[in-house]
């Protein structure tokens, strides 16, 4: 829910260098400064991500190779690039009804164990279990809506934080249950 990203789109001539072809941003073009007014359509919107900050500018970049056939009299390898980056991030609003809600009434049904006397300890395994199972399907339905991606993200976190509270519920119960059954009730 708090990821953001920078998209860049980047422009260079292949084979000019910046000894023929220079790309200056133009700064003149944003009416009174703004870059978002100018350069992007007027009511962009990116499902589920808010619009941070525009940006843009131009630089050089050295290369250490003549890409083969390319004369090395005509281009020294560097390159006039302009760069252009709209800077978003993930609407929290969202994710605070659609994913911490449900996860802290999961997690919140797990706790109502502590209220239960010991000698329901039926009630009280089964509300963990199915706590523990609730915050499993939320996780898997949550987890039909995100791109794949090769780490974990802070949805991941809050499910792994939320799976090891319940656990520790459970082991609680069973552990109050042990001491029940041995008379240590105080």
């Amino acid at each position: 829910p708090f990821d953001r990203q920078r998209l860049p789109l980047v422009i260079e001539h292949r084979w000019q260098g910046s000894e023929k072809l220079v790309f200056v941003p133009d700064d003149l073009a944003a009416r009174g400064g703004d870059l978002r007014d100018a350069f992007l359509a007027g009511g962009l919107e990116i499902h589920d991500w808010r619009i941070e900050r525009v940006s843009h500018r131009s630089f050089s970049k050295q290369y250490e190779t003549d890409f083969g056939p390319i004369d090395r009299d005509e281009w020294q390898g560097r390159s006039s690039r302009y760069e252009f980056c709209i800077d978003i991030h993930r609407t929290v609003l969202r994710y605070a009804v659609k994913l911490l809600l449900p996860l802290t009434v999961a997690v919140a049904m797990g706790f109502i164990v502590f209220w239960i006397h010991p000698e329901h300890f039926d009630a009280k395994i089964c509300l963990g279990i199915l706590a523990l199972l609730n915050c499993i399907g939320l996780h898997i339905a949550h987890a039909g809506h995100l791109p794949e991606a090769g780490y974990v993200v802070k949805a991941d976190l809050f499910f792994i934080d939320s799976y090891l509270m319940i656990c520790l519920c459970l082991v609680e119960v069973v552990y109050e249950q042990v001491l029940h059954l041995e008379g240590k009730e105080a």
